[in-house]
């Protein structure tokens, strides 16, 4: 899985995203965006992904914590769905950027300081 989190897929209306392994982080970020496809009702696989099914979904996005939520538009110049975000992406992206940002009431608690930070 590239990235630190790994890729999430959308098709067909839910999530498909890697198990945790060697290759890829559980993640913060990669947590967060499973929280709000939950939140969304967006349903979500956690399985391992054939690089063949990334060419054909029809969203694709990384988690991490430089990339946040991204959404890929090409996997080795081959454009994913109509190679730009889609709705899925779209909206978690936006719900997640909300939040971090206080555009959005924080009700998970990711902005709150934990273990007595300074």
């Amino acid at each position: 899985s590239p990235g630190t989190a790994g890729p999430g897929t959308a098709s067909l209306g839910e999530i498909a995203t890697p198990p945790i392994n060697g290759s890829n982080l559980q993640g913060l970020t990669r947590a967060s965006a499973l929280q709000l496809a939950a939140e969304a009702g967006v349903p979500v696989r956690i399985e391992p992904i054939p690089r063949e099914a990334l060419y054909v979904a029809d969203e694709l996005f990384f988690t991490g914590t430089a990339t946040e939520v991204m959404p890929i538009a090409s996997l080795d110049r081959i454009a994913i769905g109509n190679g730009r975000r889609g709705p899925i992406t779209e909206r978690i992206q936006q719900r997640y950027q909300d939040i971090i940002h206080g555009r959005s009431e924080d009700v998970y608690g990711w902005m709150s300081l934990r273990g007595g930070g300074v």
